[in-house]
């Protein structure tokens, strides 16, 4: 039981020659995933089956990077893969199983002059239910980490800037919201600060 329990906590994402691996540091297995395009893994979470969800990004030539997501069995044996791309430019931030079996995506997308915050719901087949976006009150809009709440909640921290006269204001960025997209929680911190909290506002587009 210790050793197993030594094998699943030393799991992580490297990236060579444009693959995804899933690597132990004692090498119990070694697993590649995608390959068709160039991909790169940014996060790694268990999953209520014993298994591992997998979240990078991907990218084909003349098209803009969408996240790339691989769900796994307990020994990185790929169970599906799903692609999922938006209007401009993505940057996936990580993946969690939900309470009721599938994902939660969450990133952000970008094409100047503006970012915002791009999640997505999915069934346990990688199958959307739906997307949101967000953006904060400056036009660029990041998100850098995701977790899933004790609660049921998904907590995103980023970043929130913009440009003014010649000079840039940033500010630590942070959203909360339930299982339908709802937002519970919008809070900036930082340089350039707007206060504490702001009042909720609606998202860019909803599908």
């Amino acid at each position: 039981m210790k050793y197993r329990i030594v094998y699943l906590s030393t799991i992580f994402l490297i990236t060579a020659s444009s693959r995804i691996f899933a690597l132990d540091v004692d090498t119990l297995w070694i697993r590649t995933y995608g390959g068709t395009f160039a991909e790169e893994g940014v996060s790694v979470r268990h999953t209520s089956d014993g298994g591992y969800i997998i979240a990078g990004n991907r990218e084909a030539p003349y098209t803009y990077p969408w996240y790339y997501i691989v769900k796994t069995d307990s020994t990185g044996l790929p169970e599906w893969d799903a692609s999922f791309k938006g209007e401009y430019y993505l940057s996936v931030a990580s993946a969690v199983q939900t309470a009721d079996g599938g994902y939660f995506i969450a990133g952000s997308e970008s094409e100047m002059p503006f970012s915002f915050i791009h999640s997505i719901k999915t069934d346990d087949n990688g199958t959307i239910q739906w997307q949101m976006y967000h953006e904060g009150n400056y036009p660029y809009t990041y998100c850098n980490a995701m977790i899933a709440t004790s609660d049921g909640y998904f907590a995103m921290g980023g970043d929130n800037g913009g440009y003014s006269g010649g000079s840039g204001c940033a500010e630590g960025y942070f959203l909360m919201i339930d299982d339908t997209g709802t937002t519970v929680i919008e809070s900036y911190v930082g340089v350039g600060a707007l206060g504490a909290s702001v009042p909720f506002r609606k998202p860019l587009m909803a599908m």
